[in-house]
């Protein structure tokens, strides 16, 4: 691992930065420089050689000075609306052309539909948000409707009539329909009829400043330096008409609820407080991410920001279900999903979402899993997309996930780092979201953190880390759980001398009396550097004894 302070593989994000750059520029710098020639067209070129398809957008990038920056060789995705889609947008903004459009609304409506840095082909489109954003910071939403192919949405509202259409800088795909732009917040998005109790609802807890925010400065406290970072969240909300379904007509009547449907219930402003703070998640989770488990797992608990509240997810048959009770056949589903916004994403709720203990179920803490370290390397997070495995060191202070002591300590700029696998690196990218956590601390050096709640219980503690081949064993760590040791010493290299691999390793058994998050300490065991995917708490079965039989069969009690 090549090591350079808070640098471990930047050439991507470099790449990037550039072409938002140049996106952002309202003067081309590269129109007085001639189109190569290829056997195809870059992006730009291929659409003015399809004056029957395309001649309204490009009219759009001849207008916004971004006709050559196009044709730059890159990697773009393009969606591009057609003839028809544009003549019906113009025609509804009262636009004879597209000179009409305001100067700085139609450059914001050419980059939001393109994406710089990545290709994406109909091969990597799933139900979902894609990972990475447009050139105005957005993330679009690909929906695979009854159809298949020929019914390809992008954010619900456009079809892609042609897909695939292979340029020299990136791919283009053809919509039948202008998008919409987002740009609301989840609290301006709440901000409506639909949600008026919801709306009060928040704001009476207070989360609605937060809900209203795109980006914060946050600084380091080691350095001094000032950082501004996105912020995303996902937001399940519900509407007035699936509350009055339940006879929530007002904000007194769902507090009134609240208090009727939950245990041991405190105040109605306190429950009220819990309850939205229940239905808010400190990351975006598209409704695919929702969906998809560890293993062989059909169930699992997401963390909200009610303080140690978690919400079960699972999946009976083909539904997705939050905090089923078999039981009692209770449950509350997602009817409206991917509701993008600036800050986030909003799922639709079927009923209101009360605060219930979920069962006991396996926990998979995957130790990248922390919304400060998505905000802060937004550009690869968990991105299957990345041009090479990829890696970026963290400064002391630059998160708050993480506290750590390299030895020596001037090495602590290069102790710490995110990694993010690309698909040809076949063993690394088996790890979950193709991410990992990369450790060196040096001889003697430690890492502090915070698993998610886990329900109170016994689980076997498992970890999850890649090995490299090696006859000699290194990369050797040990671990303090809650101010324990717990498990022996590790030694994640060398667990075969010629196959480099994944490897679990179980630590031992572990009780909980309480629903709470834990602290964890990584010992470092030598100077090697380490790659960590997940910590997994399983939830173990307690065999009780069975009762023993005096003559006569009479059980003794």
């Amino acid at each position: 691992m090549k090591k350079g302070k808070n640098k471990m593989n930047t050439d991507k994000g470099i790449l990037v930065i550039l072409l938002l750059a140049l996106l952002f520029c309202c003067i081309d710098p590269y129109e007085d420089q001639i189109t190569p020639a290829y056997e195809y067209y870059p992006a730009a070129t291929y659409m003015s050689l399809d004056s029957a398809n395309f001649s309204y957008w490009v009219a759009l990038l001849k207008y916004t000075d971004l006709y050559n920056t196009m044709n730059l060789s890159a990697n773009y995705t393009c969606f591009v609306p057609g003839n028809q889609a544009m003549e019906k947008f113009l025609s509804e903004k009262g636009y004879s052309g597209v000179g009409d459009i305001p100067f700085e609304s139609a450059i914001h409506l050419v980059k939001y539909h393109t994406i710089p840095g990545a290709e994406y082909s109909q091969s990597l489109f799933d139900n979902g948000v894609l990972a990475d954003t447009t050139a105005t910071g957005d993330f679009l939403s690909i929906e695979i409707r009854e159809g298949g192919l020929n019914a390809l949405y992008v954010n619900g509202e456009a079809r892609i009539e042609q897909l695939d259409l292979d340029v020299t800088n990136g791919i283009i795909h053809v919509l039948d329909k202008v998008l919409t732009p987002i740009t609301e917040t989840l609290w301006e998005k709440i901000n409506t009829s639909d949600y008026s109790i919801f709306k009060q609802a928040v704001e009476s807890s207070g989360y609605n400043e937060m809900l209203n925010t795109i980006s914060a400065t946050e600084t380091n406290p080691v350095t001094g330096i000032e950082t501004i970072r996105k912020k995303y969240f996902t937001l399940f909300a519900v509407s007035d008409a699936q509350y009055a379904e339940y006879g929530i007509n007002s904000l007194s009547g769902l507090e009134a609820y609240l208090l009727e449907h939950t245990p041991d219930a405190g105040t109605a402003s306190d429950e009220l407080i819990r309850y939205i703070g229940y239905h808010i998640l400190s990351q975006q989770i598209d409704f695919d991410a929702l969906a998809t488990f560890s293993g062989t797992s059909t169930s699992k608990n997401l963390e909200t920001l009610a303080p140690n509240e978690l919400i079960n997810v699972s999946v009976e048959g083909e539904n997705l279900y939050l905090n089923l009770d078999t039981a009692l056949a209770t449950f509350t589903s997602i009817i409206e999903e991917n509701i993008s916004c600036k800050n986030g994403i909003i799922h639709g709720l079927s009923a209101p979402l009360t605060v219930v203990t979920p069962p006991v179920t396996k926990v998979t803490w995957e130790l990248t899993d922390y919304s400060d370290l998505a905000s802060l390397f937004s550009n690869i997070y968990r991105k299957s997309t990345v041009s090479g495995t990829t890696g970026e060191y963290i400064a002391p202070g630059e998160v708050t996930c993480y506290e750590w002591d390299a030895i020596p300590s001037s090495n602590n700029d290069h102790a710490v780092a995110y990694v993010v696998a690309n698909k040809n690196d076949a063993v690394l990218f088996e790890m979950i979201n193709y991410d990992c956590l990369y450790l060196d601390l040096g001889l003697y050096g430690w890492i502090d953190m915070v698993s998610l709640a886990v329900i109170k219980g016994t689980y076997s503690v498992i970890i999850r880390y890649y090995s490299i081949a090696s006859a000699v064993e290194a990369g050797k760590l040990l671990m303090i759980l809650d101010g324990n040791y717990f498990g022996s010493e590790i030694a994640t290299h060398g667990r075969s001398d010629t196959k480099t691999q994944n490897v679990i390793d179980t630590l031992g058994v572990v009780t909980f009396d309480e629903t709470s998050t834990h602290h964890l300490r990584i010992l470092a065991g030598d100077d090697t550097g380490l790659y960590l995917d997940y910590i997994e708490f399983e939830p173990k079965i307690i065999v009780e004894p069975e009762p023993e039989e005096e003559p006569g069969g009479e059980v003794t009690e």
